[in-house]
């Protein structure tokens, strides 16, 4: 989400067939990952079990954002008193950052990015990939930052050690830990790294003779 928010856009319908439900502690959980607020957009004919999950959760004290009303339900059933109720209870009743903000999210430090749940972060910039070049990028992680270039897509997943556990990146050529480069290869391509037991393995858009590892740490 812009400004660093972690978020997950999740369509109703994972809620009418049971994939995104409230715990025991009736928190929206979905396949395992759990979800600290929630942001209902546009409410309007949403059906009665997506109404009733809302309803239940906000009762239960859930942190909701609500952008819009909902006069009736996908049915035609009359929702005044829902709305009443639920916007009555939200923690805003208007989309925006301030708004978010007052959910208690705090931003990741990704502007273009986001930190995933496996600790792995991805960064995008779909100009790169419009305009054919390459732009920067500037990752944290624990007390290194780590820099580079690249072209659409930056996925960047390392240890506490500093060893690239996975890699993924449009057009890269080096990677660079504090301002010392630690990776490089020949020219710019898109590669996948990955290290397992046997150590670093990549994996090459074109010849990979042509654009086999220079060095790495």
């Amino acid at each position: 989400m812009e400004g660093g928010l972690s978020e997950c856009l999740v369509p109703t319908d994972l809620i009418e067939n049971d994939v995104l439900t409230l715990n025991h502690e009736y928190k929206p959980m979905m396949n395992g990952h759990v979800f600290e607020a929630v942001v209902l957009l546009n409410p309007q004919y949403i059906k009665p079990k997506t109404a009733d999950f809302i309803k239940h959760y906000v009762n239960a004290g859930g942190k909701l954002l609500l952008e819009g009303e909902a006069q009736n339900d996908f049915y035609a059933n009359d929702l005044s008193e829902w709305q009443k109720e639920v916007a009555g209870k939200a923690v805003a009743t208007r989309f925006s950052l301030e708004n978010v903000a007052k959910l208690g999210i705090l931003p990741n430090g990704y502007v273009e990015g986001n930190r995933c749940a496996d600790g792995a972060v991805v960064v995008t910039d779909y100009l790169s990939l419009k305009n054919d070049s390459r732009t920067e990028f500037s990752i944290r992680v624990g007390n290194h930052v780590y820099t580079g270039k690249y072209q659409g897509m930056v996925a960047l997943d390392i240890d506490e050690t500093g060893t690239i556990k996975r890699l993924a990146c449009g057009a890269f050529d080096e990677l660079f830990r504090d301002g010392k480069s630690i990776l490089k290869i020949k020219s710019p391509a898109d590669i996948v790294l990955v290290t397992d037991k046997q150590g670093l393995k990549m994996t090459v858009v074109g010849s990979e003779k042509k654009n086999k590892l220079i060095y790495h740490e």
